[in-house]
């Protein structure tokens, strides 16, 4: 049986950038892998991009 399940990950990082610049590089430069147990295999999955303001003019 296929599903969907939508996990909620916490993350603590030591930065200079500033929040949305932090964000932004973790999203673009990345990736979160999340691997088969012996009963459940992983056939796809997606970082979900935050909706941030534009800040840089």
């Amino acid at each position: 049986m296929k599903t969907h399940l939508y996990l909620t990950l916490r993350i603590e990082v030591e930065t200079e950038l500033s929040l949305l610049d932090c964000v932004m590089e973790l999203e673009n430069g990345t990736t979160v892998k999340i691997s088969d147990t012996p009963n459940v295999r992983v056939l796809e999955q997606e970082v979900f991009l935050s909706v941030l303001p534009n800040t840089k003019k």
